[in-house]
This record gives C-alpha cells, structure tokens and sequence, in this order.
C-alpha cells in the first residue's frame, strides 16, 4: 500500500519497540543474502541502505519465496507502525501534509502556500493565483467567515451559560428568579436597581456583544447589494395618522410623541392647538408631561416594549448630548438595537459613526455598506450622502441616481448637487428637469393649508 512515507523514500525508525509474533518471524528468517538478481539481467543489485525494504521489494521481480515472506512482513510492519499511534514511531518526512492551489490546482506543502487573509482556509501556491481566483472565491469566502464569527458566538454563549443562571450583580437568586435580561443576552438580572448598579463594568461587554451579533447578521447577508435592489425607489415616508398626508421629511415637520408612539405632522398639531387650549396629544389626547422625569418615564416605557423610533431618537439624544451625557458608545448600542428592530435612520446612524469614528474606528467602506442598507429601507438622509460620496469620489452616474431618488423623498441638499453636476457638464438638462419635476411632487403630496399656517406661524414648524 501506498502512503507518503513510502513514496517520498522517509525512513521509518522503531525505537526499543518489539511487536510480539511478528519480530520473532523476522528473526528466523535467512536473510543474510542482500544481493538478488533481477530478471532482465544476471548482475547482482545492491540494495542501498537508505532504500525502504517496500521500495527495495517493489523493484525487484525475481526475488525467491523467502525474501516475499520477507518484503510481506516488512510492508506490515511499516502499515502497523504508520497506524499504530501507542507505539514509540517517529516518522520524518520531506514535507507536510500535501495542500492543493485552489486555482491552478498545483500541490505544495501547506506551510509555504499562500493563505487566504480573509477565511483562512484557502490555499494558494503564490499570490498571483490567490489574485486570480479572487472573484471565484469570493462567495465561498464570505460563507466561511459568517460559519466562523456563528462559530465564535456559540463558543461564547456556551462560556456564559452558566453565569445566566443568576443575578450578575448580587449572585443570588434562581433562574426562574430571574425576568431582566440585558440587551446582549448574556447576564441577567434579579431586578432594575441590580441591572443599573452592575452596568458600568459589564457596558463594555454588553456593547461588543450586540455589535458582534448584528454584524454576523450584516455579513450573513449577500456582501454585495445588486444595482437593481440598491437603486430601486423605496416606499415612501408614512401618512400623518390624523390628515393622512404624506409626513415630511424636514424633522422639523413632524414631532414624535412619547405617549403613543406616533408621529404627528406639525400641521395637525397647530390646528388642534388652536381648538383645545389644554395640551394634549393629538391622536391619544393624552396631557403633556408636566417635567422631565415624566417624559423620561415615558421613553423609557417605549423602549421596554422595542419602539424602533423610540431607541433610535434615544440614541441620538446621547449621540448630541441632548438632555443627556454625551456618550457615543451608548449611542451605537441602541442604533444597533433600533436596526435590528427595522429602523432605517438607525442603519443610517449606524453608518455616519463608522465614518466619524464615534465609539469605532473609521471605516468607510462598512460605512457606506449601512448607508446602503439604510437608503433601501427609505432613509433619504443616507441616499443623499450615497449621492454625496459618488459625487466625490467622481462616480458621476451613480451620484446623479442617488440624488434622484433622495430628490423625491425631499431631500433638497440632493437637488443642488444634481445642478451642480449639470453645470458641470456631467448630467444631462433632462435630468436636471427630471429632478425638478420630482421636488414638484413631493411637495404636492405633503403640502396643506394647515401646515402652511403652521409653518408661518414659527419657524419650527417649517416642513420644507
């Protein structure tokens, strides 16, 4: 039989190790005679000593009857030590185990080959095959990452499984005991007061936990979104539940209220205000908060029961500092919560803190890749700064779609850089029309006499 020792001359050794039976029918063998005489001529051939008996046996034809006994006995000795692990063998060979190039096919020892940086799997024997086989390895690459970062997860779930049988603060208290789980889903708690005190020492954990989640979610997913999806135009912004027009996408043309989780444009909100001197809700008629606590108890209840508006607008409260400590960690972990909720802005949150390295290190490249995922769950924020990138990094048609789709979801900044591309000779007049004849349409689906009033009436109220 045939193995690598074999084939590549390796000299197996047995060092003080005796196999009962077979030994002893070498020993009584006459093997004294060391030359054998082949069949096509009478010459006597030496074996050399650094010749394998299975390679000496293979060569020779005319060998007598005892030597086959011989060679017969030797092969098995050589397939027993190569198996047999309990036995003190010690096996030399020219080189390791045989690797192929997974593009040209080419073996090679596996330590001198060419890895992939990214899975770590593949083979190559240089790096031109690796750049060669790039795009053909692409897919089955980005298939072993997302096995290895699940693999990773699941070790880590393992470790902490027991610790989730009680409180992480006290220590105390039975698994059944036990009703707060932390948003990464690895400690619990037995109650609010112990959750609160225990998250300065575990935020750092919980917050490299719901990124690494998320992002194996991310990469799951086909790494590279189809021009088709990307620039396909998303379903547009809700209807105010009250007037049924179109919200706006100016912020300042809508207020989010606490007590129901709605949002209410500011044309609704003014035409009530004038009727009802009482401040109340205008789709639940509840009172306005009458202090700060009370509107944090409020959010608060909206994020308990995963309102993705709710956690996206807290993050950014603590994005900007508002009524809060700034603190950008905080502010990603609940971006991340709001996305995994469906939120689009938090994709786009997301995104601007790769760019601005809040809380992460700079990356444009999976910044884009949220602000892509953002744009096609209708962020018109995130299609204009699409629009924006292309534009810089001169990609000049696919910076004039970008900024048509973001025109018509009312983004105004998106139909300057449309002017500036045809004044610049990179965009067609009927394209610069097209953008026109767009804005004029989103306008005539959000534009009403109330909202009208309101926004001249304040400032704060302006919807476009």
């Amino acid at each position: 039989m045939k193995d690598g020792a074999c084939e590549n001359n390796s000299r197996i050794s047995i060092n003080n190790t005796s196999i009962d039976g077979v030994s002893d029918d070498i020993n009584n063998m006459n093997i004294s005679n060391n030359n054998y005489t082949t069949a096509e001529a009478g010459t006597d051939s030496n074996i050399s000593p650094s010749m394998s008996t299975s390679d000496s046996c293979k060569k020779v034809k005319g060998a007598s009857k005892s030597n086959d006994d011989v060679c017969e006995v030797n092969d098995m000795l050589n397939n027993i030590a190569v198996g047999n692990k309990d036995n003190n063998v010690s096996i030399s060979s020219s080189f390791s185990e045989a690797e192929k190039c997974a593009n040209c096919g080419k073996e090679g020892s596996s330590d001198n080959m060419n890895t992939c940086n990214k899975c770590k799997v593949t083979k190559y024997c240089n790096a031109v095959c690796k750049k060669k086989h790039r795009s053909k390895h692409k897919k089955e690459c980005e298939e072993l990452q997302r096995l290895s970062v699940q693999e990773d997860l699941t070790e880590k779930s393992q470790d902490v499984e027991c610790s989730i049988l009680m409180c992480a603060n006290c220590g105390i208290g039975d698994d059944a005991d036990l009703k707060k789980f932390c948003g990464c889903n690895l400690v619990k708690y037995c109650s609010v007061s112990c959750q609160i005190a225990h998250h300065p020492q575990h935020k750092k954990q919980c917050r490299k936990r719901i990124m690494e989640v998320f992002e194996s979610s991310i990469i799951s997913k086909d790494d590279v979104i189809s021009d088709k999806i990307l620039f396909r135009q998303p379903p547009p912004k809700e209807d105010c539940p009250i007037c049924f027009l179109r919200l706006p996408h100016l912020f300042t043309g809508s207020t989010f209220y606490l007590c129901c989780g709605k949002d209410i444009c500011h044309g609704c909100d003014y035409a009530l205000s004038n009727i009802d001197e009482e401040e109340k809700c205008p789709f639940c008629r509840t009172p306005a908060p009458d202090s700060d606590e009370e509107v944090n108890e409020r959010e608060g209840r909206l994020v308990e029961k995963g309102n993705a508006e709710a956690i996206h607008n807290l993050g950014i409260d603590y994005r900007e500092g508002i009524d809060r400590p700034r603190d950008y960690g905080k502010s990603l972990e609940l971006s991340y919560r709001a996305a995994e909720l469906g939120c689009s802005e938090a994709f786009c949150s997301i995104g601007w803190a790769y760019e601005m390295g809040q809380s992460v290190e700079v990356d444009l490249k999976k910044a884009i890749r949220y602000y892509e995922l953002a744009a096609i769950k209708g962020s018109v924020v995130a299609r204009g700064n699409l629009g924006a990138h292309e534009d810089n990094a001169g990609n000049f048609n696919r910076a004039l779609k970008h900024c048509l789709i973001a025109v018509r979801g009312g983004d105004n900044d998106s139909l300057k850089i449309i002017k500036d591309l045809y004044l610049d000779g990179h965009a067609t007049k009927e394209d610069y029309t097209k953008a026109l004849r767009a804005r004029q349409a989103y306008l005539g689906e959000i534009k009403s006499r109330q909202r009208d009033e309101a926004a001249a009436d304040d400032d704060d109220y302006r919807y476009y």
